[in-house]
């Protein structure tokens, strides 16, 4: 293996204090600015690493770049593990036991640096852990579903607050590993009694095969986890190797354990893995597998990467030779692994559309619940959009007032820019009062909506599946014209119609109630109150007349805007599925999950497991 970067190697030095490594104070202050950043990079807990108290520990732990960045690990660890108090806790009040997938039991044994909380539960437990997860709050994210593993995220004002990565088997597009026995010599962490993390011999299991067959790079921080497993006295080798043989992935381990033997001796000028192992590895692989590796290894640094087929290679090994699954359950494992790989690998990217309302006074929050649904759909990988549409305000309409003010020797000026709300509403009122120009007006203003959603929200959704979140649609311009004209029946007229008729159909239509008072207050710009009150009383007939769901806005901006993510996504997500998705096998398979749920079950003649 090349020689790895400087920088690199005090990383792992930092990373890994056991070894004894003298490490120069000085050279650690003059790469802080750079060490922070590698080590958060690499995911290696900042937490982790207050707990050794050598000088050059110490020195790093002086620099403002780690204090900075220490202060806020620390605010992330408290927050996640927060959030995952409360799941363990109503888990445990249903009976549901958890174990944290990625924790090999180091200080700090909560996963917080991982980019999902990864927790097991047994599989007879799975669908009602997810009910709980819904109860509270999370929304389930069917776009990146896999196998027995499900994507569950909450919100908080748009932004993601927790994810947690339910799995109902320890795997990646199938198991690698024997739940049974995880769940047996599973273990509670010594630094944190809300953690269970997996026996030494599993979590090197999970820490190879995640790095190796999942994410085909190995960090500094899976190395760090790999040499804290194997620090352990009494590692239990012949149950290791028994797991790896039974799920048909020996010669992948055998891979992994060269190759992290490699990356340790680069590192730190010696390695965990006890030399007879290390023979016994060498000689699970062929020929031509040792020499595949030895060229890997020859030409890598670190961090190192695993190539794409070299990882495919060893997988369809695994699943062919799984003696725990039967040739029907091979098939399907490997054409769902081929046809994700396919569709990440070509960039197919495909989502249903959506269209998402809001409508409501002037003031009423329109703009800001806009942005934080946009933000929530984009934390869920959704490619989204927000657009702004009001009746009458666009180059178009602006071009035709201004040759109708030209037109008339008496109006051939602009309304001032700070015009009195009331003389403004009357002023328009007026205008409208002449029925030739009250159609002209509806016609002008039908036209210039049409073709604004047509190239700002049909085309879109009709090309890239993206989701439109519409900041006013045409329930607002419909009733902003039968308030200034005076005339209710405007709702019901021809403009209506055709609207509704040639308009895109929203999924969800929501109408943002608040009194006249609240809109006046909040509104950015000066409105006359009792016109505001006239378009309530338009929006409440406008509510019954188009199906708005109605959502009270006067309460605490925090909690409805969180309710509206969750409402919106969990909508957006009962119905996810495209035919693209489809050719690919790519949408939600719930019913034959069920189906090999029970399967499974039946053949473990377990269909109730006891709490762990």
């Amino acid at each position: 293996m090349n020689r790895p970067d400087p920088l690199a190697r005090t990383a792992a030095l930092l990373a890994d204090p056991h070894t004894g490594a003298e490490i120069s104070p000085d050279e650690v202050v003059n790469q802080a600015d750079r060490l922070i950043p590698f080590l958060r990079h690499q995911k290696v807990p900042l937490l982790g690493l207050s707990e050794d108290s050598s000088a050059a520990h110490r020195a790093l732990m002086a620099t403002p770049a780690f204090q900075a960045a220490y202060a806020e690990e620390q605010t992330t660890h408290s927050r996640l593990r927060e959030e995952f108090a409360l799941v363990a806790t109503a888990w445990a009040g249903e009976g549901i036991g958890n174990l944290q997938v990625k924790s090999v039991g180091m200080t700090p044994s909560f996963p917080y640096r991982s980019d999902n909380l990864d927790v097991l539960v047994q599989l007879a437990h799975g669908p009602r852990a997810a009910e709980v997860l819904l109860d509270l709050g999370y929304v389930e994210l069917k776009n990146v579903e896999e196998p027995h593993k499900f994507l569950f995220r909450k919100f908080h004002l748009g932004r993601e607050i927790s994810a947690i990565h339910l799995h109902e088997c320890v795997g990646w597009g199938t198991s690698f590993l024997d739940e049974s026995l995880v769940w047996e010599y599973a273990r509670m962490a010594q630094d944190d009694p809300l953690v269970v993390c997996p026996s030494p011999e599993d979590g090197l299991l999970i820490t190879l095969a995640h790095a190796f067959y999942e994410n085909k790079i190995v960090s500094l921080s899976d190395v760090q986890k790999a040499r804290h497993c194997l620090r352990h006295a009494n590692l239990d080798w012949d149950r290791l190797i028994r797991v790896s043989e039974r799920k048909g992935w020996r010669d992948g381990l055998a891979a992994c354990l060269l190759i992290w033997s490699h990356i340790e001796q680069s590192l730190y000028g010696h390695s965990l893995l006890p030399a007879p192992i290390r023979h016994q590895a060498d000689r699970w692989l062929n020929i031509g597998q040792r020499q595949q590796i030895g060229r890997l290894v020859g030409r890598q640094s670190f961090p190192f990467r695993i190539p794409f087929l070299v990882s495919k290679q060893f997988y369809y090994r695994k699943v062919w030779r799984d003696r725990t699954i039967g040739p029907r359950r091979k098939v399907w494992d490997a054409l769902l692994h081929t046809t994700a790989g396919i569709r990440r690998n070509i960039g197919v990217d495909s989502h249903p559309a959506m269209l998402v309302t809001l409508s409501g006074l002037d003031g009423a929050g329109k703009s800001a619940h806009a942005e934080t649904l946009s933000a929530a759909f984009s934390g869920c990988h959704i490619e989204n959009g927000v657009v702004w549409s009001r009746g009458g305000s666009s180059p178009l309409t602006d071009a035709a007032l201004h040759l109708v003010r030209q037109g008339h020797s008496t109006s051939n000026e602009a309304p001032p820019a700070q015009e009195d709300p009331a003389k403004k509403v009357a002023r328009r009122q007026a205008a409208l009062r002449s029925p030739i120009a009250r159609q002209g007006w509806l016609a002008l203003v039908g036209a210039d909506l049409l073709r604004m959603y047509a190239v700002h929200i049909w085309w879109p959704m009709r090309r890239g599946g993206r989701v439109i979140i519409c900041d006013r649609y045409l329930y607002d311009a419909l009733v902003e014209i039968a308030a200034y004209a005076n005339d209710p029946d405007l709702l019901h007229g021809w403009l209506a119609r055709l609207l509704v008729t040639l308009a895109p159909k929203p999924q969800i239509r929501y109408l943002l109630d608040v009194s006249a008072e609240t809109a006046a207050r909040r509104s950015a710009t000066p409105e006359d109150r009792a016109f505001l009150a006239t378009q309530k009383r338009l929006y409440r007939n406008a509510a019954s007349l188009w199906n708005l769901q109605v959502v009270s806005n006067e309460g605490e901006f925090t909690a409805i805007t969180d309710e509206l993510v969750r409402t919106t996504l969990r909508r957006y997500y009962r119905d996810y599925w495209t035919l693209l998705n489809a050719i690919f096998l790519f949408n939600p398979r719930r019913e034959k999950l069920a189906q090999h749920r029970q399967e499974v079950l039946s053949q473990q003649g377990a269909t109730s497991p006891s709490k762990p």
